[in-house]
């Protein structure tokens, strides 16, 4: 049985603790398998996308979001159009200088470790007039056969940054009339 694919074998069951015990192995073997299939699937699909660089590039250059492409050891593979709009730098000079992505982030954003890493990250890139870009960056790693890359999708949210500090400005400015009424010892 197992040279033909068998992942486990069970007797037989005598009593009904056994046939809940080889109910519970069937059960723990089949979500075993699932899972395997589903990162198995979740992995071409990463690979497809990486690998198939016309599709992907002609996709990319479209959107408005950034997308970036690293490799492990932190060089740069790709960069498209939104990236050197919001960043200032040509895609051609971070592939060459890999140091240049994470000097464009704020200092008080930039990762401790040195690069950003597989999840979702928060923050500024400064722009030569003197405004700040919010973004939210969607880091993941993907692996493609015998190769990994790490991908970045950032969107940027400095309009969505800026209403929340109005909300929060707001907030306070209209707190501090109720606090001075709540007061018993004003008049």
């Amino acid at each position: 049985a197992f040279e033909a694919g068998a992942d486990e074998y069970a007797s037989p069951p005598t009593d009904s603790d056994t046939a809940v015990a080889l109910s519970a192995r069937i059960t723990s073997v089949v979500g075993r398998y699932r899972a395997e299939r589903a990162a198995t699937e979740a992995q071409a699909r990463s690979a497809a996308l990486v690998t198939d660089k016309g599709e992907f590039r002609a996709l990319a250059e479209q959107l408005d979001q950034v997308v970036w492409i690293r490799r492990p050891d932190g060089s740069f593979r790709y960069a498209n159009a939104a990236f050197e709009s919001t960043w200032k730098i040509h895609s051609d000079a971070l592939c060459a200088d890999a140091t240049l992505f994470e000097a464009a982030i704020h200092s008080a954003d930039r990762p401790a470790y040195g690069r950003l890493g597989p999840g979702v990250h928060e923050y500024r890139v400064p722009q030569a007039d003197g405004s700040v870009r919010w973004l939210r960056d969607h880091v993941h790693e993907a692996e493609t056969g015998s190769e990994s890359r790490i991908i970045g999708v950032a969107e940027d949210i400095t309009a969505r940054q800026r209403l929340s500090y109005d909300l929060e400005a707001s907030v306070e400015a209209l707190g501090r009339p109720y606090e001075i009424s709540a007061a018993p010892n004003l008049t």
